[in-house]
């Protein structure tokens, strides 16, 4: 990983594939709604705090616009 972050800066510039794998996803605990990176996660699909199986990934908020 910091190999690709040299190079990038060297660069300036990256691919479109080194784009998709620098995608950072983050979780949350649905019990103590916590939040955690993909990296952390793993194998094992649980919560590194509480030990909780559920997680989700959090939506994006969307604003509605409306037609004339």
């Amino acid at each position: 990983m910091q190999e690709m972050w040299s190079k990038i800066h060297r660069q300036g510039i990256f691919n479109r594939s080194e784009s998709l794998r620098l995608k950072m996803v983050d979780y949350k605990c649905f019990s103590c709604n916590k939040t955690i990176s993909e990296e952390q996660i793993g194998k094992r699909v649980r919560c590194l705090y509480c030990g909780a199986k559920i997680l989700f990934k959090p939506r994006v908020a969307t604003t509605k616009i409306k037609a004339r």
